[in-house]
Parts: structure tokens; sequence; C-alpha cells
């Protein structure tokens, strides 16, 4: 960009089978949308995304699941393959313009996650937003998303 990272702020999306996005002031990061785990932020491809908490409490007493097997479904059984039974954005956009609903619901779910941190994160770094950097499968290759 020609300047020195002290003097950028930007917002990069990394979209792909992991999905993540980081707010960056003054070239450091200062927020992205993970936690402790990947669960936390974006729905991907078999993660859930955000999401209540209180799921754990309802899947043990509803569900007879062990905190296992609920840890086992929220990280490779979740996302949008949870929503629409397919990983892979080529296949769920396709499936999507060819109107099938379970699959532009899991697009819109997944466009609509990456607005709020957008939203989130312009309004954080008080709308002196630089640049915004793509990276990752889909966020290189699908003009859609």
């Amino acid at each position: 960009m020609g300047q020195a990272k002290e003097n950028v702020n930007a917002i990069e999306f990394h979209l792909g089978a992991g999905a993540s996005i980081a707010a960056i002031k003054n070239g450091k990061c200062i927020d992205t949308t993970m936690a402790v785990t990947p669960l936390e932020g974006l729905v991907m491809p078999t993660r859930c995304g955000d999401i209540d908490p209180a799921i754990y409490q309802i899947l043990v007493s509803q569900k007879k699941m062990s905190s296992n097997q609920i840890d086992y479904v929220l990280n490779n059984e979740g996302g949008l393959h949870g929503i629409c039974g397919d990983k892979d954005m080529r296949n769920i956009l396709e499936a999507s313009d060819a109107g099938s609903q379970r699959h532009k619901l899991a697009v819109e779910i997944y466009i609509h996650g990456i607005r709020k941190y957008l939203r989130d994160f312009f309004f954080h770094l008080e709308g002196n937003v630089n640049a915004l950097i793509f990276s990752g499968g889909v966020g290189e290759g699908s003009t859609k998303i």
C-alpha cells in the first residue's frame, strides 16, 4: 500500500475451509472473530460459528449427548454441512443458484456473519479503514461471497 504498517488500518477476511476476520489497527491485530477455539465467529464448512452456549445443556438434557459428542458435532457436523449437507462453497453456491432452499439458507447465514463482523470491526476502527483484504479459497475465488 506504500505506507508503513503502523499507518495501516484494515479488515482481513480469511474465507476458506477455516474462516475468520481480523481488525487491524496501526498494523496490529486488535480483534478477531475467533476466541479460545475456532468455534466462535463465522460459520465454517463444518464448524458452527457463533452459537448460544446453552446448546450444551439442551443437547445433554434433551438428546442425552455427552460432552465429547457435542464437541464432535459442533466441530465436524455443524456449520454449512449441518445447514445444507455440503461443505464445499462452490457446490453450495451452485445448488443455491439451482434453487435449493437449504443451500440458499447456508449462503445467507454465511454472508450474514461476514457482514455482521465487517460492521462491528468497521465501527471498532472508527471508520478509518485503508483496506479490505481477502484470502483463502472462498475469499480469493468467489465474487458472489
